[in-house]
């Protein structure tokens, strides 16, 4: 009779589910009369011991990421370092995300769910001329660029070569010199003017 007891808890035991790691339950997607699997996933465990930042990148990007590149990111006037351990190949809406883990010290006020912008390294820092995004790409598909003469009277057509590009900035590899001002905005009523004359 011991024995059947015995194992009559055991199988109350086991109904009980379990994490595999410890720390602060997230969610729970389970109701009274429903049917779980062993091994289903019915919800979400944050461990506070340690802590990954997901990110989502433009797929621009997908064939310069790799494991192993590093980042940073600012919080409360400090700079905090990161190493990019997973890559997720999946591309949604343009974007595939990422998973950085922190290289050595992290913030000690940091939460689930929290934002940041990350700095990511994709290569070895150069220098190059960089102009600023603006409409004019799409007037020109990048092929030609109106600069402004030495005086700032007037603007020429000029052809340049587009390199990398981010967010915020194109990369000219050809066509301008460092210190050249440039116009970024729309050219849709300029037509196919080679001279624009300032006021």
């Amino acid at each position: 009779m011991k024995k059947t007891l015995s194992m009559e808890y055991e199988r109350i035991e086991n109904l009980n589910v379990r994490a595999s790691e410890d720390g602060q339950l997230g969610y729970l997607d389970a109701e009274i009369g429903k049917r779980i699997g062993q091994g289903q996933n019915i919800g979400q465990i944050n461990v506070l011991t340690n802590y990954k930042i997901e990110s989502t990148i433009d797929e621009h990007y997908i064939d310069r990421i790799r494991r192993g590149l590093t980042g940073t990111f600012e919080r409360n006037g400090r700079s905090y370092n990161l190493t990019l351990k997973k890559v997720y190949p999946d591309v949604r809406d343009g974007k595939f995300k990422i998973d950085l883990v922190f290289s050595d010290q992290k913030p000690n006020n940091i939460r689930t769910g929290q934002s940041y912008y990350i700095k990511l390294q994709l290569g070895a820092p150069k220098e190059a001329i960089l102009i600023t995004r603006g409409a004019f790409f799409q007037s020109t598909g990048g092929q030609w660029i109106y600069a402004l003469d030495k005086t700032g009277e007037f603007a020429l057509k000029r052809t340049i070569k587009i390199g990398k590009q981010n967010p915020k900035y194109y990369e000219v590899l050809d066509g301008l010199e460092v210190g050249e001002e440039v116009v970024i905005s729309n050219y849709d009523t300029f037509g196919e003017s080679e001279k624009l004359i300032l006021k």
